[in-house]
């Protein structure tokens, strides 16, 4: 008789649902577009928001970005051009943006503002004046971008929340125009309609859509998703006391009524609550025939090691979709050597090839919305604070070579380095080092004679002074390196 084989292959439950209990589907948007005059976006800002709190390395790159770019703090400075700053127009924007609400500080708005860009690529800040909608702004509020939608028309924004909808009129409309009130009061008298309060929006541009923007990670969606599913694979894996998919082989016979379904209960229900518990087979057996039972676990240890590889290629591609160092989230990058040069390197691509640019439109934003068009306030201007990617032992070996060229003086290298300037009047004097000694460059002769060397006094001061700097330097730098 033909040896009859059957098999049947167990282990973790596909049903759909995570550790915690519940889906682990992305959301659907539920909005109703047609009904409320919206625009939809080109991607589920739902979905788009849930990779924060599934992904640790997007977390961390988004708050890389939105702290490096406005979380470093900010000044107030005079545009150029602008030669009689008037100090009180100063006072009233530092006034106004020292407390922009009741509920946050200025720095609050701006990070939870720009983590919404980073994620989302838009931002919203809502601007209320005075109930007549003029003057200059009373207060500025963040709007969660996950809740907020452009018009079609283009003329404001709506915002939802459960069933509740509130618009909102685009920043600088006149007030007094038809489009800057609810639309839901059109037959009400003028005197009962409600004035909308303003939206200044950010969008990172992507051709796809006029109306919102895209996050910078979007190329990498994939990575994110595969990171997800790999994820929910191991805690499934884990749930069942880390016992892997088996399959069981039965040879000369079958597995008697109701053994299969037993098999799959011990598996997929009591395996979890008690990894000891008895398993008892049923066979049927032919008359005469030899029956073989094997049960033969799948391989773990390939599937596991793919999975870290799998996850680690998409850390990385993450970090290189959002433009971070991985220093900067504690991410190695890939073929690094991991020398403090390179780490410097990486530091200045991110702040002038991703901070700057953001910094710039950012206070573009600020400056010719809020300060120019809403206080009307042409001579002062918000500038946020920059990244420090300065290495200060290379800026030392810098300025030593400058002031032995005489380009810099001794008191100018040591105010550059921050040290206070030596008295004597030797330091302040520029010279050349050269085999024979100091040259001091105030001794050259009109008309291209020979530099005369100086007195032996100047020269021996200069001496001990370019021995000064250079142990300062040198305590300065090992300092440095023991930080």
């Amino acid at each position: 008789m033909a040896e009859i084989i059957k098999a049947t292959i167990l282990g973790d439950d596909d049903s759909g649902v995570d550790a915690v209990g519940r889906s682990t589907q992305l959301p659907e948007d539920s909005w109703d577009y047609d009904k409320t005059g919206a625009k939809e976006p080109p991607y589920n800002l739902d979905a788009l928001a849930l990779f924060l709190e599934i992904n640790t390395w997007h977390y961390r790159c988004v708050k890389a970005k939105a702290i490096s770019t406005a979380g470093l703090g900010f000044d107030f400075v005079v545009p150029e051009g602008i030669k009689d700053p008037d100090t009180e127009h100063k006072r009233a924007i530092q006034k106004f943006f020292n407390h922009p609400n009741d509920e946050q500080t200025w720095g609050e708005v701006l990070e939870n503002v720009l983590t919404d860009f980073e994620a989302l690529g838009n931002g919203y800040f809502e601007v209320v004046r005075n109930r007549f909608g003029q003057g200059p702004p009373k207060a500025i509020y963040h709007v969660p971008a996950v809740t907020m939608r452009v018009r079609k028309d283009k003329k404001g924004f709506i915002q939802k929340r459960t069933n509740k909808m509130v618009y909102f009129r685009n920043f600088g409309s006149d007030p007094k125009s038809s489009d800057s009130f609810d639309p839901r009061d059109k037959d009400k008298p003028e005197a009962k309609r409600r004035l909308l309060n303003e939206i200044i929006h950010l969008k990172n541009y992507h051709p796809r859509s006029s109306y919102y923007g895209l996050p910078d990670f979007l190329p990498a969606l994939r990575a994110l998703v595969g990171n997800k599913k790999a994820g929910d694979f191991n805690i499934q894996f884990f749930e069942n006391n880390a016992v892997p998919q088996y399959v069981i082989i039965v040879k000369g016979g079958e597995l008697a009524k109701g053994t299969r379904k037993r098999i799959e209960e011990y598996f997929r229900t009591h395996i979890k609550g008690n990894a000891h518990k008895t398993l008892i087979l049923e066979v049927l057996q032919d008359e005469g025939e030899k029956v073989d039972l094997e049960i033969k676990p799948l391989s773990v240890d390939i599937k596991d090691a793919s999975f870290r590889m799998f996850r680690s290629d998409n850390a990385e591609e993450i970090r290189v979709a959002h433009g971070v160092p991985g220093r900067l989230i504690g991410l190695t990058e890939k073929g690094g050597l991991g020398g403090a040069g390179e780490g410097a390197t990486q530091q200045e691509i991110f702040k002038y090839h991703v901070i700057e640019p953001k910094q710039t439109r950012l206070e573009y934003r600020i400056n010719n919305f809020l300060v120019k068009r809403g206080f009307g306030f042409q001579d002062w201007e918000l500038r946020f604070k920059e990244i420090d990617v300065t290495d200060e032992a290379k800026v030392a070996e810098i300025i030593q070579k400058l002031v032995k060229l005489g380009v810099l003086t001794i008191n100018e290298g040591r105010r550059q380095m921050g040290q206070k300037p030596l008295e004597h009047p030797g330091a302040d004097i520029p010279f050349m080092m050269t085999s024979m000694g100091p040259l001091s460059l105030d001794t050259l002769a009109e008309g291209g004679v020979r530099p005369q060397m100086m007195p032996a006094e100047t020269g021996k001061a200069l001496m001990d002074s370019l021995l000064s700097l250079r142990k300062a330097l040198r305590t300065e730098i090992v300092r440095r390196e023991a930080v």
